[in-house]
């Protein structure tokens, strides 16, 4: 039976190359699988090409009063057998890779709807951190503005009461 598979987790979602890995995996069960039913396919039209020249046999064999006309039918009969077994085996395991072909396509959508997922919420938790970044920058801004404002007041009353004292508004840091 197939391993779960695990994918560790990464800034948008799933880590890309676990993801990349378990689709060829997947894939390459599959491309196995599709190699088996033609094989078995194979051995099937070969047990019917013998089925028929047994069948043909049994019936040239009827027509010329064969003394072995009983076992040309017990041998008919045991191929029929074989055959029928044959087509059961074969039904049995092209319904196992269909299934596992079915389970290895859900696997990966499901796969894919998980890293949508996560890069939808990714996205989100990003606007809603550039929102408050863009809030906080606006409210520093207007704070920087009023206190620019309230300099300016300052300033006015310093030299409407004329004032000796001088002062320095450049805050660059260069001496004038």
């Amino acid at each position: 039976m197939r391993e779960e598979m695990k994918f560790r987790t990464a800034v948008n979602g799933f880590n890309k190359s676990d993801v990349m890995h378990c689709i060829e995996k997947l894939m390459a069960e599959k491309k196995e699988q599709k190699k088996t039913i033609k094989k078995l396919e194979e051995e099937l039209q070969t047990c019917k090409d013998e089925l028929d020249r047994c069948s043909k046999e049994a019936a040239n064999a009827k027509k010329s009063d064969c003394e072995n006309c009983e076992a040309a039918k017990m041998a008919q009969a045991q191929l029929g057998a074989a055959m029928l077994d044959a087509k059961r085996f074969s039904e049995m395991l092209l319904k196992d890779a269909n299934d596992k072909a079915a389970s290895v396509i859900n696997n990966a959508a499901a796969c894919v709807a998980l890293s949508t997922e996560s890069a939808n919420m990714l996205a989100e938790e990003l606007k809603q951190a550039k929102d408050k970044f863009n809030t906080t920058l606006e409210s520093l801004q207007e704070t920087l503005s009023g206190i620019i404002l309230e300099f300016m007041d300052y300033q006015q009353n310093l030299d409407s009461q004329g004032g000796d004292f001088k002062y320095n508004t450049d805050f660059s840091g260069s001496d004038k």
